[in-house]
């Protein structure tokens, strides 16, 4: 609640990440939609101007990242698993962007991506943390957890809060951050995978 302190402290920050960035020519990329979010909507509204503003126009989503400025070519499964349920994370959807790892999972690897209609996991950040709230946290996941449970698929989430919901839901579900799966293919299957920078 210590606005003028909280909003001191995030200046310098923007200013220092945008001094970074402009040095090494490079955008802030956000594995986490929240931190994506955050930045280019709440960053402004506490800390407005011409910094704020440039650096919004600088942070990309993981996922949007990789779809906006590679070509990703075709990759082989081995083995593994070939379908996954994602759930898109709330703070995805609000950034407006689509399911950038989901698409790239589907196209180039070919895997079988159902997207989850269950809804909210009912964390909701911090809020689903407190002691008090637990029942009606757990009680706002319902659906998503009666959907993971029926689809009896590993789960993909780009977001590490609802990981943590849906574990908690779920102890024995398998859950990953869609990146791990392109990280698996790659490395620990053994295909050669190239990456073209896109021409902007």
């Amino acid at each position: 609640g210590d606005l003028a302190h909280a909003r001191k402290a995030l200046e310098k920050q923007i200013v220092e990440i945008n001094a970074y960035l402009e040095k090494y020519n490079a955008p802030l990329v956000c594995l986490e939609p929240s931190a994506a979010l955050a930045i280019k909507k709440e960053w402004p509204l506490l800390a407005p101007g011409k910094p704020a503003e440039t650096l919004t126009f600088k942070t990309l989503e993981a996922g949007e990242y990789l779809n906006k400025y590679f070509s990703i070519n075709k990759m082989t499964v081995i083995s593994g698993e070939s379908a996954f349920l994602h759930h898109s994370p709330c703070h995805l959807k609000a950034l407006k962007n689509g399911n950038n790892f989901a698409e790239i999972l589907h196209s180039t690897a070919g895997l079988s991506i159902v997207e989850a209609s269950g809804g909210c996991c009912g964390m909701a950040g911090t809020w689903g943390l407190n002691r008090s709230r637990r029942i009606e946290s757990l009680g706002m996941g319902a659906a998503l957890k009666n959907e993971i449970e029926s689809c009896n698929l590993p789960v993909i989430t780009e977001c590490s809060a609802c990981a943590m919901q849906i574990q908690r839901m779920l102890p024995g579900v398998e859950i990953h951050h869609p990146i791990e799966i392109i990280s698996e293919i790659m490395v620990k299957n053994d295909t050669l995978v190239s990456w073209s920078k896109k021409k902007k």
